[in-house]
Protein backbone atom coordinates (compact mmCIF):
# COMPACT_ATOMS: atom_id res chain seq x y z
CA UNK A 1 0.00 0.00 0.00
CA UNK A 2 1.40 2.99 -1.17
CA UNK A 3 -0.96 6.33 -0.69
CA UNK A 4 -1.82 8.44 2.15
CA UNK A 5 -5.27 10.07 0.15
CA UNK A 6 -7.25 7.93 2.65
CA UNK A 7 -8.66 8.92 6.02
CA UNK A 8 -7.85 5.40 7.73
CA UNK A 9 -6.22 2.32 6.14
CA UNK A 10 -7.05 -1.20 7.42
CA UNK A 11 -5.74 -4.55 7.35
CA UNK A 12 -7.64 -6.80 8.73
CA UNK A 13 -8.82 -10.49 9.06
CA UNK A 14 -6.17 -12.15 5.94
CA UNK A 15 -4.10 -15.46 5.99
CA UNK A 16 -0.94 -14.79 3.93
CA UNK A 17 0.99 -18.15 2.54
CA UNK A 18 -1.59 -20.09 3.75
CA UNK A 19 -3.99 -22.10 2.57
CA UNK A 20 -7.42 -23.28 3.40
CA UNK A 21 -6.71 -26.17 5.44
CA UNK A 22 -3.95 -24.44 7.31
CA UNK A 23 -0.47 -25.33 5.75
CA UNK A 24 2.13 -23.16 4.78
CA UNK A 25 2.68 -22.77 1.02
CA UNK A 26 5.37 -23.11 -0.79
CA UNK A 27 6.45 -19.48 -2.01
CA UNK A 28 9.14 -16.72 -2.02
CA UNK A 29 7.14 -13.43 -1.96
CA UNK A 30 9.52 -11.22 -0.14
CA UNK A 31 6.83 -9.17 1.67
CA UNK A 32 3.82 -10.52 3.93
CA UNK A 33 2.12 -6.53 4.34
CA UNK A 34 3.91 -3.24 3.21
CA UNK A 35 3.03 -0.13 3.83
CA UNK A 36 5.10 3.47 2.49
CA UNK A 37 4.59 6.74 2.31
CA UNK A 38 1.22 6.89 4.04
CA UNK A 39 0.63 10.34 6.15
CA UNK A 40 -2.26 11.52 8.19
CA UNK A 41 -2.32 14.79 9.98
CA UNK A 42 -2.93 15.19 13.43
CA UNK A 43 -2.86 11.40 14.20
CA UNK A 44 -0.94 11.09 17.26
CA UNK A 45 -3.12 8.45 19.23
CA UNK A 46 -5.41 5.30 19.15
CA UNK A 47 -8.29 7.82 19.17
CA UNK A 48 -7.07 9.07 15.47
CA UNK A 49 -5.74 6.15 14.05
CA UNK A 50 -4.08 6.32 10.92
CA UNK A 51 -3.35 2.82 10.47
CA UNK A 52 -4.61 -0.32 11.57
CA UNK A 53 -3.20 -3.96 10.74
CA UNK A 54 -4.85 -7.09 12.84
CA UNK A 55 -6.00 -10.63 12.70
CA UNK A 56 -3.62 -11.03 10.05
CA UNK A 57 -1.74 -14.88 9.90
CA UNK A 58 1.48 -14.21 7.96
CA UNK A 59 2.97 -17.75 6.88
CA UNK A 60 4.24 -19.52 4.05
CA UNK A 61 7.56 -21.10 3.42
CA UNK A 62 10.05 -17.79 2.96
CA UNK A 63 9.46 -14.20 4.01
CA UNK A 64 11.99 -11.82 3.97
CA UNK A 65 9.52 -9.56 6.23
CA UNK A 66 5.97 -10.36 7.87
CA UNK A 67 5.24 -6.49 7.73
CA UNK A 68 7.28 -3.71 7.08
CA UNK A 69 6.52 0.14 7.30
CA UNK A 70 8.52 2.70 5.62
CA UNK A 71 7.67 6.95 6.03
CA UNK A 72 4.81 6.55 7.78
CA UNK A 73 3.75 9.51 9.70
CA UNK A 74 0.55 8.75 11.42
CA UNK A 75 -0.53 6.89 14.82
CA UNK A 76 -0.44 3.00 13.63
CA UNK A 77 -1.37 -0.32 15.63
CA UNK A 78 -0.46 -3.71 14.96
CA UNK A 79 -1.98 -5.98 16.91
CA UNK A 80 -3.61 -9.48 17.12
CA UNK A 81 -1.61 -10.94 14.35
CA UNK A 82 0.21 -14.29 13.90
CA UNK A 83 3.58 -13.18 11.88
CA UNK A 84 5.49 -16.58 11.00
CA UNK A 85 4.14 -20.10 10.15
CA UNK A 86 4.28 -22.79 12.17
CA UNK A 87 3.47 -26.43 11.86
CA UNK A 88 3.38 -29.00 14.68
CA UNK A 89 5.02 -26.31 17.30
CA UNK A 90 7.95 -25.83 14.57
CA UNK A 91 8.63 -23.59 11.92
CA UNK A 92 7.23 -25.48 8.50
CA UNK A 93 9.27 -28.55 7.34
CA UNK A 94 11.75 -26.92 4.75
CA UNK A 95 11.03 -22.68 5.33
CA UNK A 96 13.31 -20.09 5.34
CA UNK A 97 12.09 -17.06 7.85
CA UNK A 98 15.62 -15.49 7.14
CA UNK A 99 14.11 -11.85 7.51
CA UNK A 100 12.83 -9.47 9.89
CA UNK A 101 9.05 -10.24 11.55
CA UNK A 102 8.52 -6.59 11.91
CA UNK A 103 10.49 -3.78 10.40
CA UNK A 104 9.79 0.19 10.88
CA UNK A 105 11.82 2.49 8.96
CA UNK A 106 11.57 6.58 9.40
CA UNK A 107 8.14 5.64 11.45
CA UNK A 108 6.96 8.64 13.89
CA UNK A 109 4.42 6.99 16.64
CA UNK A 110 2.58 3.68 16.75
CA UNK A 111 1.62 0.58 19.23
CA UNK A 112 2.89 -3.03 18.85
CA UNK A 113 0.71 -5.17 21.02
CA UNK A 114 -2.09 -3.34 23.12
CA UNK A 115 -2.26 -1.29 25.90
CA UNK A 116 -3.21 -4.57 28.23
CA UNK A 117 -3.49 -8.31 27.35
CA UNK A 118 -5.59 -9.40 24.93
CA UNK A 119 -4.38 -7.27 21.54
CA UNK A 120 -0.88 -9.34 21.73
CA UNK A 121 1.14 -10.71 18.47
CA UNK A 122 2.83 -13.59 17.95
CA UNK A 123 6.20 -13.19 16.00
CA UNK A 124 8.42 -16.70 15.82
CA UNK A 125 10.82 -18.41 13.55
CA UNK A 126 12.49 -15.15 11.68
CA UNK A 127 16.41 -15.15 11.75
CA UNK A 128 17.00 -11.52 11.53
CA UNK A 129 14.87 -10.46 14.36
CA UNK A 130 11.17 -10.21 15.81
CA UNK A 131 11.18 -6.17 15.71
CA UNK A 132 13.39 -4.00 13.89
CA UNK A 133 13.23 0.35 14.25
CA UNK A 134 15.60 1.76 11.92
CA UNK A 135 15.37 5.69 12.87
CA UNK A 136 11.85 5.62 14.52
CA UNK A 137 10.73 7.58 17.40
CA UNK A 138 7.21 6.86 19.76
CA UNK A 139 7.09 3.32 19.07
CA UNK A 140 5.24 0.82 21.48
CA UNK A 141 5.93 -2.75 22.10
CA UNK A 142 4.06 -4.01 24.44
CA UNK A 143 1.87 -7.41 25.55
CA UNK A 144 3.64 -9.67 22.23
CA UNK A 145 4.95 -12.84 22.32
CA UNK A 146 8.46 -13.48 20.65
CA UNK A 147 10.01 -16.99 20.66
CA UNK A 148 12.26 -18.57 18.41
CA UNK A 149 13.86 -15.76 16.71
CA UNK A 150 17.99 -14.33 16.35
CA UNK A 151 19.83 -14.18 20.01
CA UNK A 152 17.84 -10.27 20.01
CA UNK A 153 14.40 -10.05 19.55
CA UNK A 154 14.19 -6.24 19.11
CA UNK A 155 17.01 -4.01 17.78
CA UNK A 156 16.50 -0.09 17.62
CA UNK A 157 19.04 1.29 14.85
CA UNK A 158 19.80 5.26 13.97
CA UNK A 159 17.81 5.90 17.08
CA UNK A 160 19.08 9.18 17.99
CA UNK A 161 19.06 10.41 14.63
CA UNK A 162 14.73 11.01 15.34
CA UNK A 163 15.69 11.91 18.72
CA UNK A 164 18.34 13.94 19.58
CA UNK A 165 19.54 15.12 22.82
CA UNK A 166 18.59 17.26 24.46
CA UNK A 167 14.86 16.70 23.57
CA UNK A 168 15.10 13.26 24.37
CA UNK A 169 17.13 12.56 27.70
CA UNK A 170 18.87 9.30 28.94
CA UNK A 171 17.40 6.45 29.42
CA UNK A 172 16.42 6.77 25.70
CA UNK A 173 14.38 3.18 26.11
CA UNK A 174 12.53 1.79 29.13
CA UNK A 175 11.86 -1.82 29.54
CA UNK A 176 9.16 -2.35 31.90
CA UNK A 177 8.92 -6.30 31.63
CA UNK A 178 10.33 -9.18 30.30
CA UNK A 179 9.11 -12.92 30.66
CA UNK A 180 11.85 -15.40 29.26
Amino acid sequence: VSQSRYDKLTISNNRLGIDASGKNINLSHGVGIQVRKFSKRFSLSRTNLGILIDHNQIGGMNRSYGIMMDSVQTFFAIENNIIGGEENEAPPNGSGYNGIGIYLNEVDVGIIGGENFGRENIIRYWKKGALICDKTSNITFRYNSTYCNKDRAIELNNWEVYNPSPFRQKPYVTINYIVS
